[in-house]
């Protein structure tokens, strides 16, 4: 998941620090409300500590009505490129279900590695925008395999 849009006038004294605007809180809330219906909780959550990424987490979790012992944040999750994502990813494969809420570009960065570049993207072209779920079944090999995974739905809050 991506983090949900936020507010680039809010003041923060750093980019780690930049809240949700109106439009991002919705956006989580109406996510949660989405995946509570569509999926089971996963068995672990890993979450960017920042702030924005933090509020998105706080209103999934409470509409999903998910455990807060499945989460944890992770400061390298914090702008983390594919790298760091991918080991994040081996580091949880004995998790069955693993979710990762992050940032741009690391967070497309995944998904096309994963699944390949021939993906959907919106009308103003892009892919991976705020406050998305990609809900993909990958063996464990698609992680050292580009483009092995599956992506079995993109989820937009709109």
């Amino acid at each position: 998941m991506r983090h949900a849009k936020s507010d680039w006038q809010s003041g923060a004294d750093s980019d780690f620090d930049r809240p949700l605007n109106k439009r991002g809180r919705r956006a989580a809330a109406d996510m949660g409300a989405i995946l509570k219906k569509k999926l089971s909780p996963p068995d672990r959550v890993i979450s960017s500590p920042a702030l924005r990424a933090r509020q998105t987490v706080e209103r999934l979790f409470l509409q999903t009505g998910w455990r807060l012992d499945r989460l944890r944040f992770d400061e390298s999750l914090y702008l983390a490129g594919l790298e760091r994502l991918l080991a994040l990813c081996r580091e949880e494969a004995g998790n069955e279900t693993l979710m990762l809420v992050g940032h741009n570009p690391g967070m497309e960065d995944l998904l096309v590695h994963l699944c390949g570049s021939d993906i959907s993207r919106t009308k103003k072209g892009k892919l991976f925008t705020t406050a998305n779920v990609a809900v993909i079944e990958s063996p464990e090999s698609a992680i050292e395999r580009p483009g092995k995974a599956t992506l079995v739905e993109l989820i937009r809050p709109r």
